[in-house]
């Protein structure tokens, strides 16, 4: 299985996501915002990401920004429970910036499992090489 880092300011969510990830063999790290889950990137050498992209502290455009630049082909899943403010669609955003998928909140849990699978078998197992 997969070390998969969450990063969301909603503890519920963040919780159900990280209990539900252990629960089928995932080693899970979960995160409060993105500079933590940043912080934990060069230890925890993650193999998959899912972020959130409203967060206080360091919100998630800019976290995949910097997942990007660290790990260029890192799997990374975006949620996010708004979709649009004015004219900004936070999803087609986020995929623009990097994110390997965009899913709106509350994602079923089918689903999700459903995509980190995909994006994990696409690109093979990662090595354990520092970041």
């Amino acid at each position: 299985m997969a070390r998969i880092l969450i990063i969301d300011d909603d503890k519920p969510v963040r919780d159900s996501l990280g209990a539900m990830l252990s629960a089928v063999g995932h080693d899970v790290r979960l995160a409060a915002h993105g500079r933590e889950g940043i912080d934990c990137v060069p230890s925890f050498r993650p193999q998959l990401v899912i972020t959130d992209l409203l967060m206080p502290e360091m919100e998630g455009m800019e976290t995949i920004r910097i997942l990007r630049q660290l790990q260029p082909d890192l799997p990374i899943i975006a949620i996010s429970g708004r979709e649009r403010y004015r004219e900004i669609d936070y999803l087609d955003l986020a995929g623009r910036l990097g994110a390997s998928q965009a899913l709106r909140k509350p994602v079923s849990p089918a689903r999700l499992l459903m995509v980190i699978s995909q994006l994990l078998t696409r690109i093979g197992p990662l090595p354990l090489a520092p970041v």
